[in-house]
């Protein structure tokens, strides 16, 4: 899988404009928690608790890291 993915990769480098970055966790993947909601955590969690029946952790546990395969940032900064 990984020589398939180094390909893609070396494929999108001519295909496209845009800086590219492999196994990448850009913030806007990040889930937020009780600190990044401030004022906004009772209506998150709340939210959260209704669509799930959970209660929302105040952080995100360490398992729940995301990537992404390939992230391209364009020279307008668009993602």
């Amino acid at each position: 899988m990984k020589e398939i993915l180094d390909g893609i990769t070396r494929l999108l480098a001519d295909a496209v404009e845009a800086e590219i970055e492999t196994e990448s966790c850009p913030t806007w993947l990040l889930r937020p928690g009780r600190v990044e909601c401030l004022a906004m955590w009772d209506t998150v969690s709340g939210m959260y608790g209704a669509l799930t029946g959970l209660v929302l952790p105040d952080l995100a546990p360490s398992r729940e890291r995301r990537r992404l395969d390939v992230l391209l940032t364009y020279k307008n900064g668009e993602q």
